[in-house]
């Protein structure tokens, strides 16, 4: 006999097509808690998984700060360097062509944050930066956009198998099309998330030896905040919540079948 999932999510097929990351920071405002509580449940039909919903300002605050300097740490982690280079499209026609990615028009930025990233291409930059200790500017973006967030949504599953990833991507999934059907907007801020990770398990480290400390201690903090008390925890996704206008861009995507290959060696 075919076992089938019970089809409480079928409504979200809609929202599918529409599902869009907003990146504008907008005016702070609140979501009703019934929507919150709405996500919360969504993440729970996929089983195992749960959605932590931070929404005060003392715990914003914290938040905020963890974020940023992770963001700092991240530009100064070679490889990390190397993917944020990768992963911005840096023209409309790169953004188009690649269809993948982050493109940069769709970051709400100041001519000045511009700059800030159109100058981080340059490793020379980057290596003086290092030299210096410096590049706290790194850590104003994303301040910025949790602080004036209505709430932030952290993805958890039990284990730390591939099986859980997938999973866990899939309560995503059902959270991201849940929250833009009630027009909340949603924007991935999984830095902190992909570092703590590499701290925690990555047997090929490459974080300078200066910013390990650093770093050990935001994740404890992190790890206090968010009430994480197992390293064998599936952490999966931090993301911020809002209510804003619709973006004027919306990224470009892929055919899913181009995409999307999994295979469970569980």
């Amino acid at each position: 006999m075919i076992k089938t999932e019970p089809h409480s999510c079928d409504d979200l097929v809609d929202t599918i097509n529409t599902r869009v990351t907003n990146r504008t920071v907008g005016e702070k405002k609140l979501i009703e808690p019934k929507k919150l509580e709405r996500l919360q449940h969504v993440a729970k039909t996929i089983t195992g998984a749960n959605l932590k919903i931070i929404d005060t300002e003392k715990e914003l605050n914290e938040l905020a700060d963890i974020v940023g300097k992770t963001d700092r740490i991240r530009f100064m982690d070679e490889k990390e360097y190397s993917n944020f280079l990768h992963e911005i499209c840096w023209t409309p026609e790169e953004a188009f062509e690649r269809k993948t990615g982050v493109d940069i028009a769709t970051i709400e930025l100041t001519p000045s944050e511009v700059a800030g990233f159109k100058m981080a291409r340059h490793k020379e930059v980057m290596d003086l930066l290092k030299e210096w200790n410096a590049g706290r500017g790194f850590e104003k973006l994303s301040k910025k956009s949790i602080l004036a967030a209505s709430a932030m949504g952290f993805v958890t599953m039990p284990g730390y198998g591939c099986n859980d990833f997938f999973e866990g991507g899939r309560a995503v999934q059902r959270i991201w099309l849940t929250a833009n059907k009630t027009n909340i907007s949603l924007h991935p801020l999984c830095a902190p998330v992909f570092l703590f990770l590499k701290l925690m398990h990555s047997k090929e480290r490459d974080i300078p030896g200066e910013l390990v400390k650093e770093l050990e201690t935001l994740r404890e903090r992190f790890a206090k905040l968010m009430s994480i008390n197992s390293s064998s925890l599936g952490e999966i996704f931090l993301f911020r919540l809002g209510v804003a206008d619709k973006p004027v861009v919306r990224s470009y995507r892929k055919p899913v079948d181009a995409v999307l290959i999994y295979k469970n060696k569980e």
